[in-house]
């Protein structure tokens, strides 16, 4: 069986039997390729994800490729409008011009060639949900909503939830967020993980945090607040 040592590192933190149940899984796996779509390459937490587990994936010998599929400006509105709709934070009327311009945009942001071939198609992010509708040669696919549902906006639910059939599962990322009307066998919870491996994430001695912020000019001797997310309203900055 392959060995990885990228994933032996884990072992202390989840045990043995979840690493073998893992190596066991990839045995049975090896050979399939699986290509991963999402709309950026860096920054986000998708491609975060991405940059992890696709090395380990090839080293326990499944094929696993990446496609970006860029959002324009104009796309970009729509989006940010959905996402704030499917939080439950905009409450106004669903922009369906911009929908249908999205969409259309969509609709030729694809060409099939050799590049896109795979037997199974993992789709990242609300707004690429409609990509295994469009485009029937994306199948089977599972989608990954990524974002917090748990009390979302009806008509932008109906949005997302129109294009749901082909997928042979969707994705959230606790059972708060899964569409309570779907069928229970189309959906699994995913839960949100952190890399104790990547740097933001390793164990910083107070010491030496202290001498980072002194370097920083930040007065060490007065208390401290911290928020580490970006000021958005998902990451309650009112509350800091």
């Amino acid at each position: 069986m392959i060995s990885s040592p990228q994933l032996d590192r884990y072992t202390p933190l989840v045990g043995e039997a979840l690493i073998s149940k893992i190596y066991q899984t990839a045995s049975n796996l090896a050979g399939l390729r699986v290509l991963h779509l999402n709309t950026t390459a860096y920054g986000g937490g998708v491609a975060e994800i991405l940059y992890e587990l696709i090395p380990l994936m090839e080293a326990l010998g499944i094929k696993h490729d990446w496609k970006v599929i860029p959002l324009d400006d104009a796309s970009g509105y729509f989006t940010a409008r959905l996402v704030d709709m499917l939080q439950g934070y905009d409450t106004g009327e669903f922009p369906e011009k911009e929908k249908n311009v999205f969409l259309e945009k969509l609709r030729h942001s694809v060409s099939y060639g050799e590049d896109y071939k795979a037997d199974i198609y993992f789709i990242h992010d609300f707004q690429l949900v409609p990509l295994a509708q469009f485009f029937p040669w994306m199948r089977p696919a599972i989608w990954f909503c990524h974002v917090d549902t748990a009390n979302p906006n009806p008509a932008a639910k109906q949005y997302i939830q129109q294009f749901l059939d082909p997928y042979e599962l969707a994705c959230f990322n606790s059972q708060a967020s899964v569409f309570k009307d779907l069928p229970p066998e189309k959906t699994k919870v995913v839960t949100l993980g952190i890399d104790p491996f990547r740097v933001k994430n390793r164990y910083l001695p107070k010491e030496r945090g202290m001498e980072i912020l002194t370097r920083c000019g930040i007065d060490t001797e007065r208390p401290l607040i911290t928020q580490v997310s970006r000021f958005g309203t998902w990451k309650n900055p009112r509350q800091v």
